[in-house]
């Protein structure tokens, strides 16, 4: 894969960025694949206030108008299905198979989504004696989103796209380790035409998250990452004239249960591929095993297999 020179997408212009340089390495060959600059304290003002100048005419858009961006969307990144595999594979350091159940995982957000607008944000009536009780669901307004290195196409997506759909607007910084994926994905949302300053893509580290974090514009902070970014952003987020909305999906410590299988073989490949897969850092990856007492057929097989894998 060729040189990406980096770009930002701010107010649906593309700006090369005024902040410190940085680059993305193929982990396979360490050839850079992705090469630009960070934003800079301009450059992450700047994206701040597009979302929330572009936030009124968007919210005042019909659920199905805005339905529609997100469908054309999902349309683009299944045209460049083969080129996203390629940059999630080359950014993450994924193998291809993986990469792909990545991207396909992508599109089928969509359906989810719209489905969970229908059911948690629809207009709901009901009669309290002689009156009518109303509640109706409204937007916030401009929210960050921060994406995460090991599901870098996915998952900032799955922030986004749950919140463009309900009227907000967004700025999403992905991650530093894979800033190639995220611009691609800019570039397919800004294929769709979608009005400038509803969604801005900026990149560069964690200083950059915490100037998106810290302007008191931002009415969410959503993000998918490490403990540790979440500790800080909630620490941000406290400190705030107006503490915003947080979601925080962070690292896990999963214990994985093994019992009453019918397969040996196949309930060690399930323990493995779980430990094993993304090389361990996903928060759903198998910590820790928890297995019937007496079961060493299990263990044995699975201390042999595992030392097949690691060797």
């Amino acid at each position: 894969m060729a040189l990406i020179e980096g770009k930002h997408l701010i107010d649906g212009d593309w700006q090369p960025g005024s902040g410190v340089p940085f680059e993305s390495v193929n982990p396979y060959t360490r050839e850079p694949i992705w090469r630009g600059n960070s934003a800079s304290v301009a450059d992450v003002a700047g994206a701040v206030t597009a979302a929330d100048q572009a936030f009124d005419g968007w919210r005042r858009l019909t659920v199905e108008e805005r339905e529609a961006y997100l469908r054309s969307f999902t349309d683009c990144v299944k045209a460049r299905r083969e080129r996203l595999i390629s940059a999630v594979a080359e950014d993450a350091g994924k193998p291809t198979w993986e990469a792909a159940t990545e991207v396909d995982a992508l599109v089928g957000k969509l359906a989810p989504t719209i489905e969970a607008q229908e059911l948690r944000n629809s207009t709901r009536e009901r009669s309290v004696g002689a009156a009518t009780s109303v509640t109706r669901f409204r937007p916030h307004g401009a929210v960050a989103v921060l994406g995460p290195f090991n599901f870098p196409a996915s998952m900032a997506n799955s922030h986004m796209m749950p919140a463009l759909l309900a009227g907000n607007t967004v700025v999403v910084k992905p991650s530093e380790q894979t800033p190639l994926v995220g611009q691609l994905m800019s570039e397919c949302w800004s294929e769709t035409q979608i009005p400038d300053g509803v969604v801005n893509f900026i990149h560069g580290g964690g200083d950059c998250g915490a100037l998106l974090a810290n302007d008191e514009r931002g009415r969410g902070i959503f993000l998918t990452g490490s403990t540790r970014a979440g500790q800080a952003l909630t620490e941000i987020a406290q400190q705030r004239r107006v503490p915003p909305i947080l979601a925080l999906e962070m690292g896990g410590n999963s214990p994985l249960v093994v019992w009453d299988y019918d397969s040996l073989e196949t309930a060690v490949f399930i323990a493995l591929q779980s430990a094993f897969i993304s090389a361990g850092q996903r928060c759903s990856a198998a910590r820790r095993l928890i297995v019937r007492a007496g079961d060493t057929a299990f263990l044995d097989k699975a201390e042999n297999e595992e030392e097949e894998v690691t060797s």
